[in-house]
């Protein structure tokens, strides 16, 4: 697994180094198009729940694709917050 994660993240510091930016920004920039032909496919999926599914799926990989081991710190967080209010 991490081979395959030095190998995307070589990607994309190549990548941002042609466009002249951070591998941040161009992270983000694929992602906002990803989001395109994502949603288009969204819109096939028929029933509430694999929707939900679909959503939930896309949306960790997303975030994680993104933020890489900083998203544990995010959910982390939300659970704890979630945990807090729902039982204290």
């Amino acid at each position: 697994v991490k081979m395959v994660f030095e190998t995307v993240d070589s990607f994309f510091k190549a990548f941002g180094d042609t466009l002249g930016k951070p591998e941040d920004q161009a992270r983000l920039l694929i992602i906002i198009f990803a989001a395109y032909p994502i949603a288009y496919a969204f819109r096939f999926i028929r029933g509430k729940w694999p929707r939900h599914a679909y959503s939930l799926i896309v949306g960790i990989f997303l975030h994680v694709f993104m933020y890489r081991w900083q998203a544990t710190v995010f959910w982390g967080l939300n659970i704890i917050v979630y945990l807090l209010l729902t039982f204290v």
